[in-house]
């Protein structure tokens, strides 16, 4: 997965499974809290 511009992606989990959040110029997005599954 990647990110695009400058956002930064921190995921938290190890694995093919976790959660991750997008953190942007403006702070972190809560909303933008995601979790993804490979």
């Amino acid at each position: 997965m990647k990110t695009s511009n400058r956002a930064t992606t921190v995921w938290e989990g190890s694995g093919k499974q976790g959660k991750g959040s997008f953190s942007t110029p403006s702070g972190v997005l809560d909303a933008a809290s995601i979790s993804f599954r490979k």
